[in-house]
């Protein structure tokens, strides 16, 4: 990424010599621009790639001890009067066209494509052997993995562990990863929650077959 950067910022019109610092004096710079409230950051402590650690003032934040929620009576409402009736309610995700379910976990290494240090060398999808071979399908054949919005090209992976009906394929993979440079990303629908408007996790659903 830091080699990168400087011919991005030559594109988009910036000033490029921060990004052809050396790591000590980036470092150096970075740290006599922290303010931490009325603290100096201590340049050992990032040279040896530590965190120093930060004293907020007052009382430490601890929910229902220190901090409330800014209702009436302090309390959390789960479900308060201004949602009407049965605001939460299930709504299965059935479509005949598309089977199975396709989750998207975070892993050990990766939890997004910029937030972790580590490149998937291959994306694979993993199903269940009963599911694979509803479809002529086994271990290391290339897929394909569609819906009405994508579609994602990749090996397969077969095992037990997983439930049939459900397909998975790791999140955070750099498109790279699959053969046509496609990841779990392109068969997420923008459905979101009725309620609060946050995302509806595992609604996505998908078909397989050999590619």
């Amino acid at each position: 990424m830091r080699k990168s950067s400087p011919y991005w910022a030559e594109q988009w019109g910036g000033k490029t010599n921060r990004y052809y610092m050396d790591t000590e004096s980036f470092i150096q710079k970075t740290t006599g621009a922290l303010a931490l409230n009325g603290d100096k950051a201590d340049l050992s402590i990032f040279s040896a790639g530590r965190t120093q650690t930060f004293n907020f003032p007052g009382q430490s934040p601890v929910q229902f001890k220190t901090v409330f929620p800014q209702t009436a009576n302090g309390k959390i409402h789960l479900a308060p009067a201004e949602l009407g009736k049965n605001a939460y309610h299930y709504q299965p995700v059935r479509d005949p066209n598309y089977p199975l379910a396709l989750i998207s976990p975070a892993n050990s290494k990766m939890l997004s494509s910029t937030m972790g240090e580590f490149n998937y060398p291959e994306l694979f999808l993993t199903m269940h052997p009963d599911d694979a071979a509803a479809r002529n399908i086994q271990a290391g054949d290339t897929v394909r993995i569609f819906n009405q919005l994508g579609e994602v090209i990749c090996r397969v992976r077969c095992h037990s562990s997983i439930r049939k009906g459900v397909v998975s394929m790791p999140k955070g993979a750099w498109r790279k990863s699959s053969r046509n440079q496609m990841t779990a990303t392109a068969l997420c629908p923008s459905t979101v929650n009725e309620v609060a408007g946050g995302a509806c996790f595992n609604d996505a659903r998908v078909e397989v077959e050999k590619f």
